[in-house]
């Protein structure tokens, strides 16, 4: 068996591993009553939440026949917290077709007469159409009365209250328990179990391992380590360790270049300490085994940051795989936000986890002489914004987000990451798109296609002459994603530009919505607050405008930097303009004092200070929509345009 010098004798033990050997042969993924749950309360939780009926029908039968097929009395709470709310669609079907009769019975509808009417008035009237748009009608408002009686507040709490218990660490915790005790009793003979028990039990159990950093690998290596065991009771007990996650904790210590953190150190992130290799906290080089310490020159060299945290270290692979997940959660909370290099993933394959010994020693538990990160990945706030991000995102540090939203930011976040990693563009991109899936996309019922288009132009709030085009970006983006998925393309005209504005509209979106994770607990509060800020900020723009909208003016302003760098004196032309959605003032700037080469950065941000009525103000935030160059030379018998969003009193 898989060339094991390996020799069995007892039948239970040989039963237990070939039904695990034949799951990891046979299966690319695994699922459990829990998991299997927690989907189908994901799936309904959208419908309830919108009061869609036709779905919640549909999804509310799924989740009645999985928490059926959940025989396990520890699914007794989510049962008596789901099932006295679901909904009697018998009984509300009966009630709307009694009230569909009802209002028949009190619509008469004189077909021969309304067409007889009709002639005479020599009007064209289709009576039989007429009829089927009142019967449409009487259909509509039978179904809005008899679903009146649904109580989707109560069905919403109880769906939550079940989440929120199949989520808990202590029923994760005793759920596994009951499946390793299955296989613990079949083991020492205290219980028979068929074929297909093992199995289920066993998949069960590697579902629950994936979510603690196993894989394949590492369930091969667990099973190798049980079977290689001399007696029963040693194999057992090595079992019920892994299975029930009773691995002791160890000190890991991960040296990370290439970071700054502006004297903030030593750090405290969620379960992770970071702190300066020269610090006084540090003493790790002092305690190197031998067999470590010769490598002593190259792990000062490539340590910046010294990054402290405590694992349970079963297998080398689920080690280092924790230890990835707990720095690169981190890096995240201290990158979001960030317009530039937001959350990429630091880690590239080469590095080194070192690891505390019984003793105290420090060794290498996983090394790399060339350690490398990406350069420059992390460019650290103010201490008093950082400190705020941290305490924000708690949960996100712990891996245990609770609102629809947060869970969404962390599958998104994660994919992102997965497609930072890979190396074959094609497969980059279709994560991407994965992870601006799993952000916008609240249900399957949802058109994917627009609704990233709708929600991250929302989200990105892209003003109206540039929505067009962004809803076009992402067009272009899904279309691509097609050909991949369904044609296998590789090798795209344009791949890589594509690719490249794909990865920066996926990190601007995933920022905006991440401050958004305090006030909003899902995408759409996200976008319904995003729009009710706008209004709010359009209707004070509009009280302090010194002039109504639609009327304009002529002045003479001064185009300037922040910092009171002049850029010279123009003849100014505008107008303040409501387009639905924004107010901000467009006008033409007709000549410009400093001659006809003065230069303008397309990049550079600037005021224009200018006097109306006898008052200063200032106008704030200038852009130049026609021109998209970085560098704008000005030529003053061509007027062209200058817009600018907001406005205030000078000083």
């Amino acid at each position: 068996m898989r060339g094991w010098n390996i020799e069995i004798t007892d039948t239970q033990s040989q039963n237990v591993l070939e039904a695990w050997l034949h799951l990891l042969d046979n299966q690319d993924s695994y699922t459990n009553e829990r998991i299997d749950l927690l989907d189908a309360i994901d799936e309904l939780k959208p419908a309830v939440r919108d009061e869609d009926s036709g779905n919640i029908e549909k999804f509310q039968e799924d989740l009645k026949e999985v928490l059926e097929d959940a025989s396990i009395s520890l699914f007794e709470p989510v049962r008596s917290a789901i099932n006295p709310v679901l909904v009697d669609f018998a009984n509300v079907e009966t009630s709307r077709d009694e009230i569909q009769d009802l209002l028949w019975e009190n619509t008469e509808i004189d077909l021969d007469g309304l067409r007889q009417d009709a002639a005479d008035a020599d009007i064209e009237v289709n009576a039989g159409q007429f009829k089927g748009r009142i019967g449409d009608i009487v259909v509509e408002e039978a179904d809005e009365i008899a679903s009146s009686s649904y109580d989707f507040e109560a069905l919403l709490e109880g769906l939550e209250t079940a989440q929120e218990y199949l989520e808990s660490q202590s029923f994760i915790q005793r759920y596994r328990d009951a499946h390793s005790r299955v296989l613990e009793d079949y083991l020492e003979g205290k219980s028979p179990a068929t074929d297909f028990l093992l199995r289920e039990t066993i998949e069960g159990l590697f579902a629950e391992l994936y979510v603690d950093e196993w894989r394949e690998d590492g369930l091969e290596k667990a099973i190798k380590s049980f079977a290689k065991e001399e007696s029963l009771a040693a194999r057992t007990s090595e079992l019920k360790e892994i299975l029930r996650g009773e691995e002791p904790e160890t000190v890991c210590y991960v040296p990370i270049e290439n970071v700054q953190l502006g004297g903030m150190t030593p750090l405290e992130v969620g379960e992770v300490d970071l702190y300066e290799p020269s610090s006084d906290d540090c003493d790790i080089f002092d305690r190197l085994h031998e067999s470590t310490a010769i490598f002593e020159d190259q792990l000062r060299e490539n340590s910046d940051i010294i990054a402290e945290l405590k694992v349970r270290l079963p297998i080398s692979s689920v080690g280092r795989r924790r230890v990835e997940a707990e720095i690169n959660r981190v890096i995240d909370v201290l990158n979001f936000g960030k317009t530039r290099n937001l959350i990429e993933m630091p880690f590239d394959g080469r590095y080194t986890i070192l690891c505390e010994t019984g003793d105290g020693e420090v060794i290498d538990f996983h090394r790399s002489l060339s350690s490398r990160f990406d350069a420059d990945f992390m460019h650290t706030d103010s201490p008093e914004t950082v400190t705020k991000r941290i305490d924000l995102f708690d949960r996100y540090l712990q891996g245990t987000p609770e609102t629809e939203l947060e869970k969404a930011i962390d599958k998104s976040v994660r994919w992102y990451g997965y497609a930072a990693q890979s190396t074959h563009p094609e497969e980059r991109f279709l994560k991407y798109v994965i992870a601006l899936e799993s952000l916008l996309v609240k249900d399957i019922t949802e058109s994917k296609a627009n609704t990233i288009a709708h929600r991250a132009v929302q989200i990105l709030q892209v003003h109206e002459d540039y929505r067009g085009w962004e809803y076009t970006i992402f067009d272009e983006m899904y279309a691509i994603r097609s050909r991949i998925v369904h044609q296998g393309v590789r090798n795209l005209p344009e791949f890589e530009y594509q690719l490249d504005r794909l990865r920066q509209r996926t990190r601007q979106v995933i920022s905006a919505v991440t401050y958004r994770v305090d006030d909003c607990n899902s995408i759409d509060e996200v976008v319904e607050t995003i729009q009710a800020e706008e209004e709010q900020l359009k209707k004070e723009k509009t009280d302090r405008s010194p002039i109504a909208v639609g009327e304009s003016f002529e002045t003479e302003a001064t185009l300037q930097t922040p910092d009171g760098r002049t850029i010279g004196t123009v003849e100014l032309e505008a107008e303040f303009y409501d387009d639905g959605r924004y107010v901000y003032y467009e006008g033409e700037i007709h000549s410009l004092e400093h001659g006809d080469q003065a230069k303008i950065q397309g990049t550079d941000d600037y005021e224009l200070s200018f006097e109306l009525d006898g008052t200063e103000y200032v106008g704030l935030d200038v852009s130049f929509p026609e021109n998209s160059a970085f560098e704008l030379v000005v030529d003053p018998t061509y007027p062209f345009k200058i817009r600018w969003y907001d406005i205030q009193e000078s000083d």
